[in-house]
């Protein structure tokens, strides 16, 4: 598969190469975890289709979401990004309405769930997928994940 479409994974977490990385692929991305979060810097974003982030509290990259957030708007700002975490999405919400509020003036947050309502806006950088563990669990929940990651990693 082209480097075209590659999606960084950019804070991994278990769950996110467990459960993310078999999605991903069979939506067409070649997932890039980073190991190390001078990766962005060193170039590792450029030329993605879009970057996941898991919002759990801890990750083999040490940084905290937001910083891994700040770093991707730093380096590559128009990079679509999707959240992702163990949590319901208004659980979420309060998290990403956090690291949202210092970085990115305009923001649309939304569940995959939603895509259907969200779906003119999918693939601009001032709009942000969350994806929570439990929306995987069940055929119909992958599926619309699948769909979602398609039309946001454009």
């Amino acid at each position: 598969m082209s480097n075209g479409k590659r999606v960084l994974l950019a804070r991994p977490h278990p769950f996110i190469v467990a459960d993310m990385k078999p999605l991903l692929l069979r939506a067409g991305f070649v997932p890039s975890p980073l190991s190390a979060l001078a990766e962005i810097a060193a170039g590792a974003a450029t030329g993605a289709k879009g970057a996941v982030i898991s919002i759990a509290l801890s990750s083999p990259i040490p940084e905290s979401a937001e910083t891994v957030f700040a770093a991707l708007r730093q380096h590559v700002p128009r990079l679509p990004i999707l959240f992702a975490g163990l949590v319901d999405f208004e659980t979420a919400r309060r998290t990403i309405d956090r690291i949202l509020h210092d970085h990115a003036a305009q923001a649309t947050v939304t569940p995959v769930e939603a895509i259907m309502d969200a779906r003119t806006v999918l693939g601009k950088p001032h709009t942000y997928l969350y994806l929570g563990k439990e929306t995987l669990k069940t055929d119909a929940g992958a599926a619309l994940a699948e769909r979602a990651l398609a039309r946001h990693f454009v």
